[in-house]
């Protein structure tokens, strides 16, 4: 697993569980375009905020078939956010 993620946010460990990665405290993070680490906090609220509103914007629109290809377009965003 380790050679997945990059060199220096890795610690060896000897006897080192598959839970202990799951366990650790601390703040997620991912990797921007310049390589810095950018907590994963907001950027999951701002996909939690997008969803919402894709889902309040199909809750209001009314039913019918005038509206059917952009319902088609509200849900494929919303499986895009996912």
């Amino acid at each position: 697993m380790a050679g997945y993620i990059p060199k220096i946010y890795v610690v060896s460990l000897t006897g080192m569980s598959d839970k202990a990665l799951l366990h650790k405290a601390g703040t997620m993070v991912v990797e921007d375009d310049d390589g810095q680490p950018v907590p994963l906090d907001p950027l999951i609220e701002k996909y939690e905020d997008d969803k919402d509103s894709v889902l309040e914007e199909l809750d209001n629109l009314p039913k019918g078939p005038a509206s059917k290809e952009k319902r088609r377009e509200l849900k494929k965003s919303i499986s895009e956010i996912d």
